[in-house]
């Protein structure tokens, strides 16, 4: 399936989605990919609740990380088959990074 196929609010889901892996819009998900994002309910998950969940992940994905530090799912298939683990992770990872970044908790001097 197209994201572009996709309704609403499902398309902006995949996009998103697509951009943690730095995949075009025009990937096409698999029936795995797909089955995975169906079984985790992502498709029915509230709007809320999807936009807390996917920005922990998006945080997490942006961060520059140590390869002993890094968990990252390396394909969309296992990131969704591990979703509610790996949002989870995510949220604690960046928050244990924010700490150890700024162990004081008072940012850099300016």
């Amino acid at each position: 399936m197209l994201p572009e196929e996709a309704a609403e609010p499902l398309r902006g889901r995949m996009l998103r989605l697509n951009g943690l892996f730095r995949r075009r819009a025009s990937t096409v998900w698999n029936t795995v990919e797909v089955d995975a994002f169906v079984g985790m309910g992502l498709d029915r998950l509230s709007d809320a609740d999807w936009e807390v969940d996917v920005s922990a992940l998006e945080r997490y994905y942006a961060m520059p990380l140590e390869v002993k530090r890094d968990f990252r799912r390396r394909s969309l298939a296992t990131l969704l088959n591990n979703w509610s683990d790996d949002v989870v992770k995510c949220g604690a990872r960046v928050a244990e990074e924010k700490k150890r970044m700024d162990p004081d908790g008072l940012g850099e001097a300016v």
